[in-house]
């Protein structure tokens, strides 16, 4: 039975965000993962802070709060569709990711890299981009046409598969596809890592 993954591209109006949209004079600047189309099991590589943006790494997102709630987030969603086969080594790779979380780093030398289309091998250090191309190439979710270090977050747009059914501010996403029951409406602006009610690792705002 084939089920969905999805792929979330977004632009939030943090100062490392403008810089990355100034310097690649693209219309995205972040690209996350997602299991569901609620997107309460998304995940990427970013700040785990949201005022000290170079603390970052593997993080399980909220598109609730943090900075994404923080700024009127422009985003495009694209749906990939899958067999539950490829669905699942998916899900196996991220829970190897939740595993050992805290020695995922963000790979900051590496976005020049990305920007002069040097290929690496990223080893515990990525950018979103290649977070999620490693994970959709290491599945055979999508046959990239370029080593997944290269990938930069407007060449998922560009791809012609997954299929973009979604263009405009996150919120008006979330409030489209969640009910209010089901928004996590987490406090923005204390982040630590912690454990969802999943066991897998969330970075987020936690309860004053």
């Amino acid at each position: 039975m084939a089920k969905s993954i999805y792929i979330l591209l977004s632009r939030t109006g943090t100062g490392f965000s403008r810089l990355v949209g100034l310097c690649t004079r693209q219309e995205y600047t972040h690209v996350s993962l997602a299991l569901d189309r609620e997107m309460t099991r998304l995940y990427s590589f970013g700040r785990r802070s949201l005022h000290l943006p170079f603390l970052a790494g593997f993080v399980r997102e909220d598109p609730d709060s943090g900075v994404f709630a923080r700024y009127n987030t422009r985003c495009l969603v694209c749906e990939l569709r899958v067999e539950e086969q490829i669905y699942r080594r998916v899900e196996g790779l991220i829970a190897a990711f939740c595993t050992e979380y805290p020695r995922y780093r963000y790979g900051f030398l590496g976005l020049p890299l990305v920007a002069l289309q040097i290929p690496r091998s990223c080893r515990r250090r990525f950018v979103c981009s290649q977070f999620v191309a490693f994970l959709l190439s290491r599945s055979g979710a999508l046959r990239l046409r370029k080593d997944y270090s290269l990938m930069r977050p407007q060449d998922f747009s560009a791809l012609e598969e997954p299929r973009p059914f979604f263009r405009g501010s996150l919120r008006e996403y979330l409030r489209q596809v969640r009910p209010a029951s089901q928004r996590m409406g987490r406090r923005p602006g204390f982040y630590a890592a912690g454990a969802s009610a999943d066991g897998m690792p969330f970075s987020g705002p936690m309860p004053m």
